[in-house]
């Protein structure tokens, strides 16, 4: 292991400029390949109607708010869709789908794993 990385702790990141630059570039793309493969499953609970049932109510055809483009919505729709989610509906639906899971009963099989996916899947679209 590079002695600079290894020596990189939150006491010394500061003083140590070139170590928490070397840590910050190999983190950076494994958390971007990280929120990649959430946004890809939350993709898939979403839009195959499977465990989340998400567009039942929530695409934008749905019966109730409707702000999830579907896969095969065209590009107004999808940027219908981004114009909809604003910083208060992405509260809201941390609220209802993380914190107090007051979605319908179908959001029972959700796991956390599963809510946080949905929400990143969901957060992508801005």
């Amino acid at each position: 292991m590079n002695p600079e990385v290894k020596n990189c702790t939150p006491a010394n990141l500061n003083t140590n400029a070139s170590a928490g630059e070397n840590l910050r570039s190999m983190v950076e793309p494994v958390v971007e390949q990280l929120q990649i493969l959430a946004v890809s499953r939350g993709q898939a609970l979403v839009q195959r109607n499977g465990k989340g049932k998400c567009l039942m109510c929530h695409s934008l055809s749905g019966g109730g708010i409707g702000f999830i483009p579907k896969d095969s919505s065209t590009p107004q729709e999808r940027e219908r869709a981004r114009a909809i989610l604003t910083p208060g509906l992405l509260r809201s639906l941390n609220e209802h789908l993380i914190e107090d899971k007051s979605m319908p009963p179908m959001s029972n099989d959700l796991s956390p794993q599963d809510r946080e996916d949905i929400k990143a899947y969901i957060e992508s679209f801005r």
